[in-house]
């Protein structure tokens, strides 16, 4: 009975149980896989110990398993039919044939030379373990090599018909074949005795170690997968293998293959195609590959290479001299980079990287050391990729020799020499015969050296879709023009030049041109090139990091555009002001940063610069003259504002136009400035928003300067401060908008809009403005001297604090002027020197003006009740040092109207109005000359036509009697000066300074007026109007007019001549059905002399209210309107004098007078106009 148990171990059975294990293991045995040699079979035998064994006897002990479960001794001879476990280091002492032979792991077996093994069954080798074959050995089952299993063949009569391949084999991956000594001349492999195993190979790892000298052998006469692990061969020197014995055959190396000593050939075939491709790395050692030996074209020997090659200085990579071997040799075709290490040369064999290789050179490259016609290539195919590599030192690798260097098109270079790849010359990666290299110009070029480099003279002016990547730490440099085009021919987005590690520098005479893309993720482009746009490239660009450098020493113009988005940008080199800058072509973005350095200079003129990037600024110059925005237009998102040094200069604005300076940048971090230099074209003086203007409050560490003619505007909200120095300039203009008014020193609120801590200076020969929404003062720091000064207030006046004299001009445009006790001087003799935008500007104060001896001099002083202006008329006033006038309106103090005296034209007058006089005092009495004065009766309601006129007095006069006509005359009754509604009171040549007062004369009004009504009878309209009394009235002219503007007479009434009783008086008027019509009454006494009544206006079908009275007028508070009752349905309506409504306001009635607030209005004329359902009335009145 058979029983089979496991091993190591003893177990002692019982026949039931030993029965159970028979019949599972032998179920096994039949059913499951191949038997393991750790199994063992009652009846098979063992080695107990060391020593030789054979046939019939051996110093070996045996033992036999038993039924039991337990080895037993057992002797010699052993059954031809056995199975034997060699468990022990054993020697064959004679013949030995058993059905099965196991040698345990890490045991060895030696088969000598004059001894034979025959194995029928299965010959196994375990793990770990060695058969060494010196003898015979055959084989007639299955030979087993499991994983780390050596067979040692050292018999000098092996070859590929040797019997221990005469069974069939079990060959692990990972055991080893091992020749020591062969057959001479033999063949040692062959497709008749091997056959691949499960892994794909014949074979795990194959060693040859053959020290026969003078021999050649044959590896094997078939194509075959030979090894799966590495191949490894040694030779003596005067011995050869030839791989392939025969044609068209080839041969696969799972991993390495090692040749070491002596020649190896590829194949010996007159004609065919050889082959054998390596898995892994091909190392020769003091060896010799040839490829094809014999002189005969037809033969194509190729060795594809998966890993590195490596050669050392004694190997040589050959093929015969006489034939083209361009199409024999090294193909690499790896996935991953592959190692070009020959360090011996190479002769006639071209070393070809494939598409999709990568290569890298690992020493320089010898192709050919002598002149050949048929030298060998090295070829970089479409989609193959070389890389030139360096030594430690950073220097590049070179191909060297007469041999050919070839890129294809679609190929790679990764070009590392300092001197890049040249057409001709010894410098550069690729040094072969000027004639035997070529660069085809649609492949890739990538610049990775550790060095400085030149890109060298392989490239043609002419642009091609090619690539160049620049992807070195240090700098590569433009040698002579390169083009690259957008061709599509071998890259579908075209040809590109991408910078992604270090710099590249393009000088004036060598540059990237063409319609090429731009692609940066890292590196720099230094430009040099000028007096053009630049990048040169025009096609798209994808600058995701890196940055664009302007370097030249000369004038510039940055690419710009949509597509053309910069990452970092960078301004250098030198640049002269006024003859040379740095400029953009259109609206350019930027990212990431802004750069500028010292002597640098940026003029983007009109255009947009703008982006998420931060600007740094360590010295040169940012100039800009685009307006309508904040600038910079760059915001800060990604990178701060860093402005250690240099200027922004705003330049270039006329009137109308304004920059905005920017405040903050980011999530309103505050911008501090180096130097800030703000100039213009022409002075804006269109409006208050300046040439340039503050958007948010910014610092200065350097100096801000506004020069001439810009104009600088710092509204009331704004401020600029930090530790610099604050520059106007004379003819440079600030609009200062702060309530503190221009300080000399302070940093915090209460220094007003400039709060530097370093200097601040302000030109006695700049203009400057005070604007803003509140009451403001001048400030201490205003000069005692200016050029010209504005008074441009949305809200509020500006106070003096100090005196102050304007040299050229002062302009109000909104805004009361108080000079508080200073005086406001203008030391300009035009007439014309003062302006004022709107009439009811005023000075509260004293003004001085410089007197020509010709001209009208308006002085639009008043005080707190209003504007009470004056203008003198100089006739000829000169002489005794005279030169200016100073003006004031002042209380009237000292005086009793019944002490005046003055009698004019037959008329005494009788009292001087009360709301003040005017103190007209030269700075010296001229020698010559008179004035005439023409004072607004603004201010002094109770005036009347032809009763009033102005009359002066000395300054230090102290009663009414003192008071004269001056020396001057009136006009003639009823003309302007003499009227209301002429707006002024006239003196004519005046010869006396000092008080002027507005006096009335004595008499009686011709009329009094009790009303003035129209209405509409059957279809005609009925004016009638009654008086209380009259003097001298000669007659009354009736009046129409369509528009209550120009009136026509259509009608005459006697008067009564005097009369102490009422009168009463009508006329009838045939009138156009207008919709509105006009009407007014004009008294005319029998000397003349005239007056009108008041206007009334009708309606179609509708009476007047012409006997309403409207007061006071003009008023500050309120309106009384008596004599009127209006329904709930009237309108009541406040226009200003171009007819627009102001308001609609609803009156408080209290009984016959309608009760109308005013006090929100702003001085100045107005309409009042009430329109009910059938009556249209309108009023003027004076808002003061």
């Amino acid at each position: 009975m058979m029983v089979r148990a496991c091993y190591p171990g003893y177990v002692n059975l019982s026949p039931k149980i030993s029965l159970l294990i028979f019949l599972f293991i032998t179920s096994f045995h039949l059913f499951g896989s191949a038997q393991s040699p750790s199994t063992f079979v009652v009846g098979d035998y063992r080695t107990a110990s060391t020593g030789t064994l054979s046939q019939t006897g051996g110093t070996c002990v045996l033992e036999q398993f038993a039924a039991d479960g337990t080895w037993k001794p057992a002797s010699y001879p052993l059954p031809i039919t056995s199975t034997l476990f060699v468990e022990h280091t054993a020697q064959l002492s004679g013949s030995l044939q058993v059905a099965t032979l196991f040698i345990a792991s890490q045991k060895t077996f030696t088969i000598p030379g004059s001894q034979k093994l025959l194995t029928t069954a299965k010959l196994t080798i375990s793990d770990l373990a060695e058969l060494v074959q010196e003898g015979e050995i055959e084989n007639r089952g299955t030979l087993q090599l499991l994983a780390g299993s050596r067979l040692r063949i050292k018999n000098a009569a092996y070859k590929s018909s040797a019997l221990i391949w005469a069974g069939t084999e079990e060959i692990d991956a990972n055991s080893e074949i091992r020749i020591e000594s062969a057959e001479a001349n033999a063949l040692l492999f062959s497709n008749t005795q091997l056959s691949p195993q499960a892994h794909g190979y014949w074979f795990g790892k194959v060693t040859l170690a053959l020290p026969n000298a003078n021999t050649q052998w044959q590896l094997l006469d078939s194509s075959a997968p030979l090894a799966a692990q590495g191949f490894q061969a040694t030779l003596a020197a005067s011995s050869s293998l030839v791989f392939l014995a025969g044609p068209n055959l080839s041969l696969q190396f799972g991993q390495h293959l090692t040749l070491a000593g002596g020649s190896y050939v590829l194949q010996n075939q007159t004609s065919g195609t050889g082959n054998l491709s390596v898995a892994g790395d091909l190392v020769l050692q003091q060896a010799t590959l040839t490829f094809t030996p014999g002189p005969t074209a037809s033969v194509v020997s190729t060795l594809d290479l998966k890993g590195n090659l490596t050669t050392d200085a004694a190997s040589v990579l050959n093929s015969n001299s006489t034939i083209d071997a361009s199409k024999s040799g090294i193909r690499f075709n790896g996935t991953s980079w592959q190692m070009l290490q020959a360090a011996g040369p190479v002769n006639h064999v071209s070393l070809t990287v494939k598409g999709g290789a990568l290569v890298r050179l690992g020493s320089n490259l010898l192709l050919n050391p002598t002149n050949s016609v048929y030298a060998s290539t090295l070829a970089v195919e479409n989609g193959g990729t070389l890389d030139f590599a360096t030594d430690a030192a950073g220097q590049g690798y070179q191909v060297q020799g007469q041999g050919y260097f070839r890129l294809e098109q679609g190929g790679t270079l990764f070009v590392t020499s300092a001197a890049g790849i040249n057409a001709t010359g010894l410098s550069g990666n690729v040094q072969v015969s000027d004639s035997r290299r070529s660069f085809n110009h649609l492949a890739t070029y990538v610049y990775n050296g550790k060095v400085p480099q030149q890109t060298g003279t392989a490239f043609p002016t002419t642009a091609s879709g090619k690539i160049i990547i620049i992807d070195n730490p240090t700098t590569v440099t433009v040698t002579s023009n390169v083009g690259i085009s957008s061709n599509t021919g071998q890259y579908p987005q075209g040809g590109r030049l991408e910078i992604r590690n270090g710099t590249l520098v393009a000088t004036a005479s060598g540059d990237v041109t063409g319609s090429g893309k731009l692609v940066m993720s890292g590196g720099a482009y230094q430009i040099h090139t000028l007096n053009t746009t630049v990048p040169l490239l025009s096609g798209d660009y994808e600058l995701t990091g890196g940055t664009v450098e302007l370097a030249g020493q000369g004038n510039q113009i940055i690419r710009g555009g949509a597509s053309n988005i910069y990452h970092n940008l960078l301004i250098s080199g030198k640049n002269e002001p006024g003859i040379s800058s740095k400029t953009i072509s259109t609206t350019t973005t930027v990212n990431q940063n802004l750069t500028i350095l010292p002597n640098a200079i940026l003029d983007i003129t009109n255009k947009s610069l703008k982006g998420d990037a931060g600007l740094t600024m360590t010295g040169g110059v940012f100039r800009t003259s685009r307006t309508g925005t904040t600038f910079p237009e760059l915001d800060g998102k990604n990178t701060p504002y860093t402005l250690s040094g240099g200027t922004i200069e705003f330049y270039g604005t006329i009137n109308g136009q304004h920059q905005s300076i920017r405040g903050t940048y980011g999530s309103s971090q505050k911008v501090t400035y180096q130097h800030l230099l703000l100039t213009a074209a022409v002075a804006n003086t269109m409006n208050e928003s300046g040439n340039q203007l503050v958007s948010a409050n910014f610092d200065v560490s350097g100096t801000l300067t506004v020069k001439a003619p810009a104009v600088f505007q710092i509204g009331s909200n704004r401020a600029v401060g930090g530790t610099g120095n604050f520059v106007l300039e004379p003819g440079a203009t600030l609009l200062y908008g702060s309530p503190q008014g221009i300080t000399a020193s302070g940093t915090g609120t209460s220094a007003g809009n400039v709060r530097v801590s370093g200097t601040r200076s302000f030109s006695a020969q700049a203009h400057y403005g005070f604007i803003g929404n509140s009451e403001m003062v001048t400030g201490e720091a205003l000069p005692s001297t200016v050029a010209q000064l504005l008074v441009a207030k949305t809200g509020g006046g500006v106070t003096l604090s100090k005196a102050v004299s304007v040299s050229q001009g002062i302009t109000l445009k909104s805004g009361i002027v108080k000079t508080e006790g200073h005086e406001l001087s203008l030391l300009n003799q035009d007439p014309n020197a003062l302006k004022i935008v709107d009439a009811s500007l005023y000075i509260q104060g004293n003004l001085r003006r410089a007197v020509g001896s010709s001209g009208t001099y308006s002085f639009p002083v008043g005080n707190s009740a209003g504007k009470r202006n004056v203008d003198l008329i100089s006739n000829g006033l000169s002489g005794n040092g005279f030169q200016s006038i100073l003006v004031n309106f002042t209380p009237l103090s000292h005086h009793q109207d019944q002490d005046l005296q003055v009698t004019e034209e037959s008329l005494r007058y009788a009292f001087l109005e009360k709301e003040g006089v005017w103190q007209v005092q030269p700075n010296a009495t001229p020698a010559t000359g008179k004035y005439t004065a023409q004072a607004s009766l603004l201010g002094f309601p109770n005036v009347s036509d032809n009763r009033f006129g102005l009359l002066t007095r000395p300054m230090g006069a102290a009663s009414g009697k003192e008071w004269t006509t001056g020396g001057g005359t009136l006009e003639p009754a009823g003309k302007e000066g003499r009227t209301v509604v002429g707006g002024y009171a006239q003196r004519n040549n005046v010869n006396a300074f000092g008080q002027l007062a507005l006096g009335t004369v004595e008499g009686v009004l011709p009329v009094t007026w009790l009303h003035v009504r129209a209405e509409w009878k059957n279809l005609q309209v009925q004016v009638q109007w009654a008086t209380a009394m009259e003097v001298n009235n000669d007659r009354f002219e009736v009046e129409v007019s369509e528009d209550g503007k120009r009136f026509q007479k259509i009608g005459t009434v006697s008067g009564k001549g005097n009369s102490q009783m009422v009168q009463h008086y009508s006329f009838l008027h045939t009138a156009k059905n207008a919709t509105v019509m006009y009407y007014r009454v004009k008294q005319i006494d029998y000397d003349g002399k005239y007056e009108y009544s008041k206007v009334v206006a009708v309606k179609a079908g509708g009476p007047s209210l012409a006997s309403m009275t409207l007061y006071p007028n003009p008023s500050q508070d309120y309106l009384y309107l008596r004599g009127l009752s209006v329904e709930p349905t009237a309108v009541i309506e406040i226009m200003d004098i171009r007819g627009n409504r102001v308001i609609q306001v609803k009156p408080v009635q209290h009984e016959d007078v309608l009760v109308i607030p005013v006090q929100h209005l702003a001085a100045g004329a107005y309409l009042l106009r009430i329109q009910t359902n059938t009556t249209l009335v309108q009023e003027r009145f004076v808002k003061q």
